[in-house]
């Protein structure tokens, strides 16, 4: 059993840009906090942001989904 719950619907993906690999797509928000993914280029600027630890529910950064490129678009992959 999955100690996070079911995962429900996968993020959804808030740019239409074509990537060339998974580092051109993010989260939408620095530090775990993202609940999209979009291209980097329209992404958030997390240079210099302190992040505290935690894993809000419903964010793609806590193991569950990670921003991939697939396709020559921006993805969740999901586990």
């Amino acid at each position: 059993m999955d100690p996070l719950g079911p995962l429900q619907d996968p993020p959804p993906v808030l740019s239409s840009r074509t990537c060339y690999t998974d580092d051109d797509c993010v989260a939408d928000a620095c530090c775990g906090l993202g609940t999209a993914v979009t291209h980097a280029d329209e992404g958030p600027n997390c240079r210099g942001v302190s992040c505290t630890s935690g894993c809000p529910e419903g964010s793609i950064d806590c193991g569950r989904c990670m921003p991939i490129c697939r396709g020559d678009r921006c993805a969740a992959a999901c586990q």
